[in-house]
């Protein structure tokens, strides 16, 4: 086997190792909506009974977005159960980012809540902002699936109840999510807009550098073909 070959099959050997070491996403492989497409509701759906969502197909953050309205005097927002950003997170770190608007009447509390299980918990929640500018913001969190309640507490997430009612730890609910919501409260005439939302996973620092170390091999033995 010649000196090249021995070079690629160990950057073949670290890319591979790389790709193992990196993390394992949620339930899921990360997840990312834009509702691009007019009326498709991509999977989501309101999140009260109070919430009546549409996709009007132009007016988001580019193309498309989540219409939240409100038709009574529960919170409203959307919520998904899908697969792709439910499930369990596992043991790394997640973003989530989400564009936001105001369209009619007054936001008080705007939340990213994940819900645990089934329809017979609640669950943990993180307040994006309170009241809504008329126009698109981008809001965002970092967390980590493995904190301690105290940890979330100190990051600023929360249980839907002071007294945590039907609400179980943090790591529990990260390990079985039921529902991903935006959820906001405010004036009776409440309407929101909801576009560009995406949950993903953060590489640990380790496994970069077998990615970089990966690619740093594979760029020497290209420069060697070059000069050979």
């Amino acid at each position: 086997m010649t000196s090249i070959q021995q070079m690629l099959g160990r950057a073949a050997l670290a890319m591979s190792v790389a790709a193992l070491a990196l993390p394992t996403m949620a339930a899921t492989s990360g997840y990312s909506e834009t509702w691009g497409t007019g009326g498709d509701l991509a999977g989501w759906l309101g999140n009260t009974t109070d919430s009546v969502v549409n996709n009007p197909g132009v007016g988001g953050n580019g193309g498309g977005y989540l219409e939240t309205a409100r038709s009574g005097p529960f919170p409203i927002g959307a919520m998904t159960l899908l697969p792709a950003a439910t499930g369990s997170f596992g043991t790394q770190v997640w973003n989530a980012k989400v564009d936001l608007i105001g369209l009619t009447g007054t936001t008080s509390d705007v939340w990213l809540r994940f819900r645990f299980q089934d329809s017979t918990f609640n669950g943990w929640r993180y307040r994006l902002t309170d009241e809504l500018s008329r126009d698109w913001q981008t809001f965002g969190v970092t967390f980590d699936a493995t904190w301690t309640d105290a940890q979330a507490q100190a990051h600023g997430w929360e249980t839907d109840f002071a007294n945590g009612f039907r609400s179980v730890s943090w790591a529990q609910t990260l390990g079985s999510v039921y529902t991903t919501e935006i959820r906001m409260d405010g004036t009776p005439a409440l309407k929101a807009g909801i576009d560009n939302f995406s949950l993903t996973a953060v590489p640990e620092p380790s496994s970069y550098a077998l990615v970089l170390a990966g690619l740093g091999v594979a760029g020497c033995v290209a420069r060697r073909r070059r000069a050979s």
